[in-house]
């Protein structure tokens, strides 16, 4: 199975506190966020990554090989945005050139550790699963609403509200028969064209068990660069 990370994005939120550096490889204690996240994958099995990049892609060429030497039956392939196609079109992009009946999503400057043998196990003929995760603020974020069967009942839009709540963790799985008719080249958003489709064929989720972050933004950026441990529990792959 394919792991495909979204690490296109300009980054412009972090500019304050990162010069010229891409998101997923803002360093946290000297060690690129991404690689976290790469032995987060590889811990639960993972061997195959697709790495969509756009802004600052020829950064990704010197992280790639550093990572297959630290990890070396990883295999990390790069995808290159020659322009903004939007979390959508990279993913078609990506399918076009290495198709597969499914595809595990991960945008690259968000996590939560959560257990990929259950939701294989437990949705095996489901289109799609969603990773959502609990949060004491969702204000940032809005809301996921869910039926008792653990299916998504609306998404909410943000409110300001800082209360606790369900959210999008932005990890998914699903069949890539959903991209089989989209044209190539279109730039979209996956959370506005696809997720639609998906929430009204049953979208399944499953929830975190791990703590979720976000480098968006400098204060969760710093955040995890003060506890990488409370979001990434295992000892990097490097240390061991």
């Amino acid at each position: 199975m394919k792991a495909l990370i979204l690490a296109g994005g300009l980054g412009t939120r972090l500019r304050s506190v990162l010069n010229d550096i891409p998101k997923p490889l803002a360093p946290v204690k000297d060690i690129p966020y991404l690689s976290y996240v790469l032995n987060a994958l590889y811990s639960q099995g993972l061997r195959e990554v697709i790495l969509s990049v756009g802004y600052k892609a020829e950064q990704f060429l010197e992280f790639v090989a550093t990572q297959e030497k630290n990890l070396p039956d990883l295999s990390i392939v790069l995808v290159t945005e020659s322009q903004p196609l939007g979390t959508g079109g990279a993913i078609k992009h990506c399918y076009d050139q290495y198709p597969d009946d499914s595809y595990l999503v991960f945008n690259g400057d968000s996590y939560c550790d959560f257990c990929l043998e259950t939701m294989l196990a437990n949705n095996p003929t489901d289109i799609a699963t969603m990773v959502v995760a609990n949060v004491p603020d969702i204000s940032r974020y809005g809301e996921v609403s869910l039926f008792e069967n653990g299916k998504v009942k609306a998404f909410h839009e943000k409110k300001g509200l800082a209360q606790e709540g369900w959210i999008n963790a932005g990890i998914y799985y699903f069949s890539t028969d959903v991209f089989k008719n989209i044209p190539v080249g279109e730039s979209f958003s996956f959370e506005h064209k696809i997720i639609p489709q998906l929430l009204n064929a049953g979208l399944h989720t499953l929830k975190a068990r791990g703590n979720f972050i976000d480098i968006g933004i400098p204060d969760d950026y710093q955040a995890m660069c003060d506890k990488p441990d409370k979001y990434f529990a295992l000892t990097p792959a490097w240390e061991q």
